[in-house]
């Protein structure tokens, strides 16, 4: 092989690990219709709830629109940080900048494809340096680039930087195990940290265990244990170090919110699972919804690695030590999918919200490691041997799937067979017949089949998946006109106030704000506190779980208290709300709130002791409204003759609203009951409902809330207050509640009416609070969303509140000088001055944010210290005397010395270092 060819060919085979998926990947999506093949979309699950949405606000901060410390398109206000270190930081993201917000789909399907590809790039990065540049290292890198976790998780776009950076991760362990240089190490996981801290604890537990793995089965093998150790220490601190900047405030931003989600509690020693069903996810499989939820780990490779890992512990070639090594890898993720305890150590010590085992890729990672290794031994395995594996391998098959399951059918099951025996047949000519089929026909043959297994896993999983995808044209339906209505909003209005979207793309997941880039209510994911979900919820914003969504029966209290200016609806508001329609574009109009109070105003002192509760959200905003304004009339007035009838029950009969009210006090002590959700007052289908009625005693727009389809912890998916319509003194009123049954029994009858309200809107007390609070003299300018100021004046008794959620981060400066902000309604910023004018400013720096710099500037000291000494040590230990003139030892003549090379380039290339612990091996320092 001439010079130039050694040049081309790594170069070739580099290119081909990243292109190999992409074909692969993009002839499924063909076959499946995606974007840009057909109609359907990837955006299905948190692809359509979560991380589409948040592309819109990456691409406006890509652009240099947003930022990037806090957004008001975060729910009414959010730290951005955990979203940046939680969602937002895969390099790929970038991409979405070049698209206008219509052709996201096509986005989301691009970045997904690179995502899958790059793992390939990085397994190859790792196989070619272990084993040589290979053609059947491909074998093993497609294999990474679209195993069962990354083709599992398609739509989530913030799962995959730690599955790229883990085979770099790997080679600088390697790095630091032959005393090399620990840069890459260093650096792989410093990125992992950085793009998503989550992954990345889960790429500093996996380096724990390979490395201290290999510490004990090799140590000894080690010429230089200690400084081997040493380094790995204190490389893995300046990874954490360097990356800090971003996990440290991202961290103390999740407090109070997904970060709590843990306890002693839960960590037990119960299974998981029956231990014999992990094995089922290595075949081809469907991973369908319910997996999604609440499924097995992901781990499938493909058939062949699979057989290449059992013979691998059947090779008599292959060192004891090195089994033991790669039997405690395996055994330790097996464990932690088995045992409760152990899985919830991988996570972190918090408890996964869907898509369970978020480190399996780790295990797949470890099986075609050790399957790359025992690759070059399969070329002459004994016949012995191979037929040993395959009894293994059907066996196993047999008792796995005596027990059915919904994600894999036979027929997948004999395809993956089918290419196996395929393989096998190749190989089998190979073997009798070296001089016809040669090494690299069986190489590349296998390369098709290995493809062939992993396209149609591909393809069945990720066309199970999509069963709830949102179609181009369902994105397309509302993304087109809304967007155009936001923008005419925001060319033509400049102050501060907030907007909403009444029927949402997203519909119950909250995040349309961000992807329309307007200042609203909504948002739903992990990167939120709970102290804000709850206090929206009890003042009449909808929550469902982690969500926060605004949808109908926002009533127009709501709505003004947080500002909403402008409202984007098909419905018309007017009888609803009093909103004024200014301009429309199709089915969608633009309406104004009149009664939208600014972002800050200057509200009654007494506004710091209401107590916002659960119990009755009404209740909530009179007392709230009162307390701002000083005017005590009621905006809600309650309907208290209301009558309930139960249909299709064993037992059927009425109950007075009094009657279960006091009832339902006397039994539960006014604690509510998780029982069923109100629905719209159509009359249920198929079920049985509650019908309630009565005649009107008031004009005006009438809401109800059932509580009784409200948890203090999850909220409820359907909008727990209802608009039932304008109605006149006098009117009848009916309408109903499903309750998800076959029969309503009297008890749960009693807790329904329980905890039932209607009431009646007096808009004239809305509209003369609101206008009364609006005419206080107030000014604020939102210079970024982290950086706001204005003026304000004072009677005596007042205090300037922002319905802004109170965070750490915030300072005020009222005319210069900082002052205390304190929290009211559980949720707003306060702050107090003296009677008359002032000036304000507020300033938003992350918790952490500073301190995470420092470490950075440190770490990058210590960085480059670190690697000099490191430097002055290998020189100092390549000029120690090695030869005749200065030790006494034979002289090294050139001849040697490349014979020497040649040794050991020999070894190198012919299985030396050809698997996951043979290539962790320490070999002395090349200098």
């Amino acid at each position: 092989m001439n010079r130039r060819e050694k040049e081309i060919q790594p170069a070739l085979l580099y290119l081909l690990s990243f292109l190999i998926p992409v074909i692969l990947m993009v002839a499924a999506l063909a076959g499946l219709g995606v974007v840009p093949f057909g109609n359907h979309t990837l955006l299905t699950s948190d692809g359509d709830a979560l991380y589409v949405n948040y592309l819109g606000y990456l691409a406006r901060a890509v652009r240099g629109q947003e930022d990037i410390l806090y957004s008001f398109q975060k729910s009414i206000g959010g730290n951005m940080m955990d979203s940046w270190g939680w969602f937002l930081l895969n390099p790929f993201f970038v991409l979405v900048s070049l698209f206008d917000v219509t052709r996201y789909p096509l986005a989301f399907t691009i970045i997904s494809v690179l995502n899958c590809s790059i793992c390939g790039l990085t397994m190859y990065i790792l196989l070619g340096d272990v084993r040589g540049h290979k053609i059947g290292n491909l074998i093993f890198s497609t294999s990474y680039a679209l195993i069962g976790f990354n083709v599992a998780n398609v739509f989530q776009m913030n799962f995959f930087t730690g599955v790229c950076a883990l085979p770099l991760m790997a080679l600088g362990l390697r790095r630091i195990l032959q005393n090399g240089n620990p840069l890459i190490y260093i650096l792989s996981l410093a990125y992992s940290l950085f793009t998503n801290f989550y992954f990345g604890f889960m790429l500093c537990v996996a380096s724990v265990l390979i490395f201290g793995t290999f510490w004990i089965t090799e140590g000894s093998a080690f010429p230089n244990r200690r400084s081997a150790t040493v380094k790995y220490i204190v490389s893995s601190i300046l990874a954490g170090l360097l990356s800090s900047v971003e996990w440290l405030p991202a961290l103390l931003a999740l407090r109070g919110g997904r970060l709590d989600q843990t306890g002693a509690e839960i960590f037990t020693f119960q299974e998981n699972m029956p231990f014999l069903e992990i094995a089922a996810k290595l075949f081809t499989g469907r991973n369908t919804y319910s997996q999604l939820q609440d499924g097995l780990p992901n781990i499938f490779v493909g058939i062949l690695p699979v057989l290449l890992v059992i013979l691998f512990f059947i090779n008599g070639k292959i060192e004891r030590k090195k089994k033991c090594a790669a039997g405690i890898l395996l055994g330790a993720y097996l464990l932690s999918f088995y045992i409760v305890a152990f899985n919830l150590l991988m996570h972190g010590g918090t408890v996964t919200n869907w898509f369970n085992y978020r480190y399996s890729f780790v295990f797949s990672f470890i099986l075609l490691c050790i399957a790359s290794c025992e690759w070059d031994y399969f070329l002459d395995a004994p016949f012995k041997d191979l037929k040993k594996a395959v009894t293994i391998l059907a066996v196993t098959t047999i008792i796995v799937f005596s027990k059915q399951y919904d994600f894999v059918s036979g027929g997948e099951i004999l395809l993956d067979y089918l290419i196996l025996a395929l393989i096998l047949t190749f190989y089998w000519m190979y073997r009798i017949r070296p001089d016809k089929i040669k090494k690299t026909m069986l190489v590349l043959t296998s390369l098709v089949l290995v493809s062939a297994n992993l396209l149609l896993n591909y393809r069945i999983s990720v066309n199970s998946i999509l069963k709830y995808e949102s179609t181009v044209g369902e994105y397309e339906y509302t993304v087109t006109p809304v967007s155009a209505m936001v923008e005419a909003v925001q060319t033509t209005d400049h102050d501060f106030y907030r907007m909403e979207v009444g029927e949402q793309r997203s519909e119950s997941e909250g995040n349309d704000p961000m992807l329309f880039g307007y200042d609203g209510v909504g948002h739903g994911g992990s990167d939120y506190r709970d102290f804000v979900r709850t206090a929206l919820c009890r003042l009449g914003i909808h929550r469902w779980n982690m969500r926060n969504f605004y949808a109908d029966g926002v009533p127009a209290a709501s709505d003004s208290l947080f500002g909403l200016r402008y409202i984007i609806s098909k419905k018309d508001l007017t009888a609803e709300k009093n909103y004024k329609a200014l301009s429309s574009l199709g089915d969608w109009r633009i309406f104004k709130n009149p009664y939208a109070l600014p972002i800050a105003m200057a509200a009654n002192e007494e506004i710091k002791d209401v107590s916002i509760m659960r119990a009755d959200v009404f209740s909530n905003l009179n007392k709230t409204w009162s307390a701002l304004s000083g005017d005590i009339r009621p905006i809600f007035v309650q309907e208290k003759n209301i009558s309930f009838t139960s249909h299709n029950m064993t037992d059927p009969r009425s109950i007075e609203y009094k009657d279960a009210a006091a009832l339902y006090q006397k039994r539960y002590g006014g604690t509510a009951d998780e029982s069923d959700e109100a629905e719209a007052d159509d009359l249920p289908e198929n079920t049985a409902y509650i019908e309630y009625s009565w005649i009107a005693t008031e004009d005006g727009p009438v809401y109800c809330y059932n509580e009784a389809g409200v948890s203090e912890e999850f909220g409820a998916k359907t909008p727990m207050i209802i608009y039932i319509g304008n109605y006149h003194k006098g009117d009848a009123i009916k309408g109903y509640l499903s309750v998800g049954e076959d029969f309503v029994t009297p008890e749960t009858l009693e807790n329904v009416a329980g905890q039932f309200c209607a009431v009646y809107v007096n808009m004239d007390a809305l509209a003369e609070m609101s206008s009364l609070i609006q005419n206080r003299p107030t000014d604020i300018e939102k210079l970024t969303d982290s950086h706001l100021r204005g003026s304000f004046t004072l009677e005596d008794g007042q205090l300037l509140l922002f319905s802004i959620p109170w965070d750490e981060g915030w300072t005020c400066r009222i005319d210069g000088e900082k002052v205390e902000i304190e929290k009211s309604l559980s949720l707003f910023m306060t702050v107090t001055a003296s009677p008359g004018e002032h000036t304000f400013e507020l300033r938003f720096v992350p918790a952490g944010l500073k301190t995470g710099l420092i470490l950075i500037a440190l770490s990058l000291v210590g960085l480059i210290t670190f690697l000099v000494l490191l430097r002055m040590i290998n020189r100092y230990h390549s000029g120690s005397p090695t030869h005749e003139n200065g030790s006494g030892g034979e002289e090294v003549t050139p001849q040697k010395k490349q014979s020497t090379t040649d040794d050991m380039r020999e070894v190198l290339n012919n299985g030396g270092t050809t698997h996951f612990s043979r290539f962790l091996r320490t070999r002395p320092s090349p200098l």
